[in-house]
């Protein structure tokens, strides 16, 4: 099934990146920008860095956002395999853990190991889903 390919609203990367990776537009993700509020902890959360705003402490294993499955999940359900490539910084990232459910991850130091990792990730499976960031 096909379907016109669009932007969304609010057009931040925050949201773009989760619509493409979820398939689900922000009013239903509902991430909108690189924070969030989290009402289990009655704090805000920068989402790239992982800590709470009021306290600065570090939020690990929590993603309430959403409650369907990622692309790389639904993928490895029809028996695609998929690696996400992005800056090894972001691994662990409450946002990664929402992006790359599911997904094998490797993580670049320099952009120059790009091409390299894609190599790699297509040489260990014959069907595999990239992302690159």
């Amino acid at each position: 099934m096909f379907s016109p390919l669009t932007t969304v609203f609010p057009s931040t990367t925050a949201a773009a990146l989760t619509a493409i990776y979820t398939g689900s537009i922000p009013a239903k993700h509902g991430l909108t920008s690189f924070s969030a509020h989290i009402p289990d902890l009655k704090d805000v959360a920068n989402l790239v860095f992982s800590y709470g705003f009021s306290d600065g402490r570090q939020i690990a294993d929590f993603d309430p956002f959403l409650n369907k499955l990622a692309a790389s999940q639904y993928l490895a359900e029809k028996g695609v395999h998929s690696t996400s490539i992005t800056d090894r910084n972001f691994k662990g990232s409450l946002l990664s853990a929402v992006h790359h459910r599911g997904s094998a991850f490797s993580g670049y130091h320099f952009t120059s190991t790009i091409a390299t990792l894609a190599a790699d990730a297509l040489r260990e499976n014959e069907r595999n889903f990239i992302t690159i960031y």
